[in-house]
Parts: C-alpha cells; sequence; structure tokens
C-alpha cells in the first residue's frame, strides 16, 4: 500500500508541477503507443504491418512498450522468425508482474544484434529529467540500445523494483506520462498511432488496461493484434499506402 501511495505522489508530482518541453525534429509516420502487458497485442498488429506495407522510409515513434515494438519494426525480416519463436517459447502471459514481462522481453534483446537493426528514421521516445520529450536512434551498442528501451518503459516500483531510471546523464519515467500532449503537439491526422484500442476489441477498456493483469497467453494476444490488422487492412491501406 505505501508504494502505491508513493507512486502516486512522484506522478502527480511529474505530471502537474512540470512544464513539458517537447524537442521532436521529425514528424512521424507512425507512432507506437505506450501498451504495457497489451503491447503483445500491438506486436500482432506491428507484425502484419511489417510483413504487407513498406516502412523503410516510414519515420517511427515508440512510447514505453512501443519502444520494444518498434526495435522488432526495425529488424531485418530475417531475424522475425527466430526472435518470435523466443519469444513465444518463454510462455508468458498477463497474468504475470509486469516487471517480469518487461524483463523477460528485453533480455531476448542480448541476443540481437544492433547491425541488424536499421534505426534510420526510427526513435524511441524518452522523457528525460521529467520534462522533455525526446526521440533516441543513435547508440554505439546493444546496450545502449537495451538501457535506452528500459528508460521508456520504467514506470517506478511497477515495471522496476526501483524508484529512479538514471540514463544518458538523465532521470527518466515512462513519456506515455505525457502522451495526451504529445499527440496533440504532433497533430498530424495522417500519423499512424498504433494502440490496443485502435480496433473494436478493445476500444471500451479503461485507460491503463496495460497495467493491470488479465489471463491472456501472450502468443494468443499477438495472434488477436495480427488478426484485427488483417481484418482493418483498409484502415491501414489509408495510412500506409
Amino acid at each position: 500500500m505505501l508504494k502505491i501511495i508513493y507512486l502516486f505522489i512522484i506522478i502527480w508530482i511529474i505530471k502537474y508541477l512540470n512544464i513539458i518541453y517537447i524537442n521532436i525534429s521529425n514528424t512521424p509516420n507512425i507512432v507506437v503507443n505506450p501498451g504495457g502487458n497489451m503491447g503483445f497485442y500491438i506486436l500482432g498488429i506491428c507484425h502484419y504491418i511489417k510483413n504487407h506495407y513498406d516502412i523503410s522510409n516510414k519515420v517511427i515513434h515508440g512510447f514505453s512498450s512501443g519502444s520494444i515494438n518498434t526495435i522488432f519494426l526495425s529488424m531485418d525480416q530475417k531475424y522475425d522468425y527466430y526472435f518470435l519463436k523466443k519469444l513465444f517459447l518463454l510462455n508468458l502471459n498477463t497474468t504475470m508482474n509486469l516487471k517480469v514481462l518487461m524483463d523477460k522481453t528485453i533480455q531476448l534483446m542480448d541476443e540481437v544484434n544492433i547491425e541488424n537493426l536499421n534505426l534510420k528514421n526510427k526513435y524511441i521516445i524518452t522523457l528525460n529529467n521529467f520534462n522533455t520529450i525526446k526521440e533516441n536512434n543513435q547508440f554505439s551498442n546493444r546496450e545502449e540500445l537495451i538501457e535506452c528501451c528500459k528508460a521508456s518503459c520504467f514506470i517506478p516500483l511497477i515495471s522496476s523494483n526501483k524508484v529512479f531510471k538514471y540514463y544518458d546523464k538523465s532521470l527518466h519515467i515512462d513519456p506515455g506520462l505525457y502522451f495526451k500532449k504529445y499527440k496533440k503537439y504532433i497533430g498530424n491526422n495522417k500519423t499512424l498511432f498504433i494502440g490496443y484500442k485502435m480496433f473494436q476489441r478493445f476500444k471500451y477498456t479503461l485507460n491503463g488496461y496495460g497495467l493491470i493483469k488479465h489471463n491472456y497467453n501472450i502468443y494468443d494476444l499477438y495472434l488477436l493484434g495480427y488478426k484485427d490488422a488483417q481484418n482493418n487492412k483498409y484502415l491501414l491501406d489509408y495510412y500506409l499506402l
């Protein structure tokens, strides 16, 4: 209970007592939304898009768990099967703690060769020093990339046992905290926002649905996302063709 109270106080202070700066130089064609454990549903959507559209020159921003899906979108397609097979063999499900899900997924990135990623125009979004939304896609090694993903996903005492996350000489917290402000700033009706509410299946769920436990196997969530993207191809065509 004390953890919840402490977390509420931290987030309230950051969200309501801060002036937010948005350091974005590239208007995105695609934004991969925050999703929590519903990020695996979004992964299915991302995989369908990757299989059916040319996104090589699309500017992509990934928020929170969307940062991991953005890395998947940047991966050389010939490694997709290997990565997904390894992920699904972990037999993860959304009854698990969010920290466990994130740690297990990010551990897979230890096997990703950064040379097999095309990060041109693909950015991980972070919230630096609690007040600056920033693009990141320059990494000298895999460890820097992983730490940046962790910074983008960091929710004190929920995605980590830590209270603070320090990366790139800055304190960090999940930039999804200011996602609405970011969307208003972008203001581009030709930007595709990939989220778990974009189709009808989870449209009427509460905000923060991805932060609470459900009873989904992550493979089943992935399949639902892929199928829903396939069934709504006309919508994706509007943004991506």
